[in-house]
């Protein structure tokens, strides 16, 4: 098998964007490009991809979900132009490196690195490295995430993946991992869970119950929850 590395392009060059603080003499800021050129060469090194493949947001990417939900990513301020200016001699630099980068109107970073990772490359090996714990629900025994933070993400024994949020950590199974974030929610993108439902709560509900479908269904066990969550969930 092949070894294919997706990179979350926009999360690696923002998550560098705020945590380098070089700067040229000309002031031009350098972190993003340094940062994202450093973490890739770090991660190809060990892995080794026969293929390694960036993929970008872009102006429209989000367009779409926001028809559906107009607040989705409604906290994001507009990109600094600085970044901007970093983020297109990434995109040289990576150009000049043989670095293939992947990008549509119609589809964000996230869509096209899950379309890649269970379609195109189906029969590969795939890596995304990326922050972004959405792309835990696309772990198998073919599919592993490498987290900045963490390293490589792969299911325990038991099938179960640590997801981390307030410092708090619930193991998940990545099939669970779309009932979670519907119940706690993602700030990130703008997207209330309910209300009262944190990571303690979501701990308790997964203990002794599969999915979400549960409590649409009327077959969940909810006796364990604390009031305000199971308040929450009885009122939706």
């Amino acid at each position: 098998m092949r070894k294919i590395l997706l990179v979350d392009g926009s999360h690696l060059a923002r998550r560098n964007y705020h945590g380098q603080s070089l700067v040229t003499s000309s002031g031009l800021k350098t972190g993003l490009m340094y940062g994202s050129i450093a973490s890739l060469i770090s991660v190809q090194s060990a892995l080794k991809a026969d293929l390694v493949v960036f993929a970008w947001d872009t102006a429209g990417s989000s367009s779409w979900r926001k028809a559906i939900y107009p607040l989705y990513k409604a906290n994001r301020t507009t990109p600094e132009e600085d970044y901007i200016t970093g983020l297109g001699y990434l995109k040289e630099l990576l150009s000049a490196m043989g670095v293939m980068q992947v990008e549509s109107e119609y589809a964000e970073a996230d869509d096209l690195i899950g379309q890649m990772a269970t379609t195109t490359f189906s029969e590969d090996d795939v890596y995304i490295l990326s922050g972004d714990q959405d792309f835990y629900q696309l772990i198998t025994d073919r599919i592993t995430v490498i987290s900045p933070k963490l390293g490589e993400v792969r299911p325990a024994v038991d099938g179960t993946i640590p997801v981390i949020k307030d410092k708090k950590v619930i193991y998940l199974r990545p099939d669970q991992i779309i009932s979670y974030k519907c119940l706690v929610g993602d700030t990130a993108d703008n997207i209330p869970g309910a209300v009262g439902f944190g990571i303690a709560a979501a701990a308790k509900f997964f203990a002794v119950n599969d999915n979400i479908d549960q409590i649409i269904n009327g077959t969940a066990k909810l006796t364990s929850l604390p009031a305000k969550a199971l308040s929450a969930i009885l009122i939706t």
